[in-house]
């Protein structure tokens, strides 16, 4: 797994979302690779013309599948936030029917990916800890803003090329509890009620997180039983018995991380922020 270290890399150049309606996207961009599927969107791998820069376009099938609200509400919920482990909007396109949202493009593999094809079967933890760091790092910028995910698993966490660093992607479900947020975020008028949606909403992302601490330390997800279909992480999660559920030796600290990041009962599960206070989190500070 050695590769350069991500300060000696070249920075990709991130541009200001910005809204535009002067050009079809055939006369933007050349699309190159199809990615992936993301709810009724289809991602795919397209150089922008103006500029040559490789970025990711998420487009509806069709414009009949995908209402605009939907991709517009991903775009202003990214554009509110510019964190280093967080992917970012660049452009939302409306003309006609062509609708896409256009992001920063990271070479490299989801979490999953990554896992699945390693020829080890689970990470060393002077490995995991810097990734775990930043990924929770992500989460806690992502509810400072009083964003919610409500989807991390290993395949929305991106890997750089290098797995020296990542990038929570694909916010097709997250929420903005902002009042000021314009496009309907905030519809439930009863402030305890949004207040505790809320709150169940940042300890399903903290437990996302967890589960993809999990799966670097062990190399599998853990084993749970049936899942409910809202908050499956609050209600009937079978406890986690992380001691005898991995292959390689852990460290207390590290298990302190993972069980708490998994409690079953989410008001005992710590915040973001409090995590990235435990002791394993302030660990190998030097690695990278």
């Amino acid at each position: 797994m050695s590769a350069k270290p991500l300060q000696d890399l070249p920075i990709t150049k991130i541009v200001e979302a910005e809204l535009s309606r002067k050009h079809t996207m055939e006369g933007l961009y050349s699309f190159k690779d199809f990615l992936g599927v993301s709810g009724y969107s289809k991602v795919q791998l397209a150089v922008r013309l103006r500029d040559g820069e490789q970025v990711v376009v998420k487009s509806a099938f069709n414009a009949k599948c995908l209402p605009r609200e939907t991709l517009q509400r991903e775009f202003d919920i990214l554009k509110r936030m510019r964190h280093p482990y967080i992917v970012q909007a660049l452009e939302f396109i409306v003309e006609g029917p062509d609708l896409a949202l256009v992001t920063e493009y990271v070479p490299g593999c989801s979490l999953h990916q990554f896992m699945m094809f390693s020829s080890e079967d689970c990470l060393r933890e002077s490995f995991a800890q810097p990734l775990a760091k930043k990924l929770f790092q992500g989460i806690e910028h992502m509810h400072a803003n009083r964003i919610c995910h409500q989807a991390i698993d290993p395949k929305n966490v991106w890997m750089t090329e290098d797995h020296r660093s990542l990038k929570l992607t694909d916010f097709c479900k997250a929420r903005c509890f902002d009042a000021s947020f314009s496009t309907g975020a905030t519809e439930d008028s009863h402030d305890s009620t949004n207040g505790l949606l809320e709150t169940l909403a940042q300890a399903s992302d903290v437990w996302g997180g967890g589960i993809c601490l999990y799966l670097m330390l062990s190399g599998h997800a853990p084993q749970t039983c049936s899942k409910d279909p809202l908050f499956p992480e609050t209600s009937t999660w079978e406890h986690v018995h992380v001691l005898d559920d991995v292959q390689c030796p852990l460290s207390p600290a590290s298990l302190e991380v993972v069980t708490q990041s998994l409690a079953p009962d989410h008001s005992k599960r710590p915040a973001a922020a409090e995590l990235l206070q435990l002791r394993w989190m302030q660990a190998y500070q030097n690695v990278l």
